[in-house]
């Protein structure tokens, strides 16, 4: 009822906000237990991949080294192929000169012994 026109007070239903507390307090109970269970899930994973890691590193390392020596064994290779190369077409060069001089001699003597 309405007296002297103001709102009558509402008395607030204890009980049921009590039960209404217990009840988000239970699911907050839950959801840490959940959430517990999942970091501990997560941590267990993380030192895995600590011990992993600590585990693997030296053998990554002596990999990474392996495949810059062998680079650097290619760049090597490459190098040297570069200069047989080189000398090969010098040598190529310094025979034909040779098989026409030797060509030319043989026919010039022939000339001056039809001479």
């Amino acid at each position: 009822e309405l007296s002297h026109g103001e709102p009558q007070a509402v008395k607030p239903d204890l009980p049921l906000i009590s039960r209404h507390l217990s009840a988000v307090l239970a699911a907050d109970r839950v959801m840490l237990r959940h959430l517990q269970t999942e970091a501990g899930n997560l941590e267990t994973k993380l030192e895995q991949a600590i011990q992993d890691y600590r585990s693997l590193r030296p053998e990554a390392e002596d990999e990474f080294e392996l495949q810059a020596r062998v680079a650097d064994l290619g760049r090597q290779l490459e190098r040297q192929i570069m200069e047989a190369k080189r000398r090969l077409a010098g040598l190529a060069e310094e025979r034909r000169r040779l098989t026409e001089t030797v060509c030319c001699g043989s026919a010039e003597q022939e000339h001056v012994t039809d001479e």
